[in-house]
């Protein structure tokens, strides 16, 4: 993924149908992963994230949101924040107005995560 997800003329590039299935399945495959694995993928969502998000990987905020709501596994979590610290990363030194696609997203994580340290410190 870090060496074939961008398009090149001069090598090999992963199809359009590839990335799609990869992207769809990202996050669970990060739930499931041991701690190595989970590593590795971790660098791949970086170049996913700094490819794709916001416009070719939408759907990525929605399952993380969701793991963040509704799952109480330890590893749903891990996974969901260390996916999310990668597309937080994207935007480390961007300027405020083209932060537009972390703003929107953080509007919504930021209290679900508020929520849940709140819950966990009692």
């Amino acid at each position: 993924v870090t060496k074939h997800w961008k398009v090149r003329e001069d090598c090999f590039t992963i199809n359009d149908g590839d990335k799609n299935t990869i992207r769809q399945n990202f996050l669970e495959c990060v739930v499931k992963s041991n701690d190595m694995i989970r590593k590795q993928l971790c660098v791949c969502a970086q170049t996913i994230a700094r490819e794709d998000y916001p416009f070719n990987w939408p759907g990525i905020m929605d399952q993380i949101l969701q793991t963040l709501s509704t799952d109480s596994a330890a590893n749903s979590w891990l996974a969901s924040l260390l996916v999310l610290h990668q597309i937080v990363k994207k935007y480390e030194y961007k300027k405020l107005e083209d932060r537009d696609g972390l703003n929107k997203a953080m509007v919504v994580v930021l209290p679900i995560l508020f929520e849940k340290a709140s819950a966990a410190s009692h």
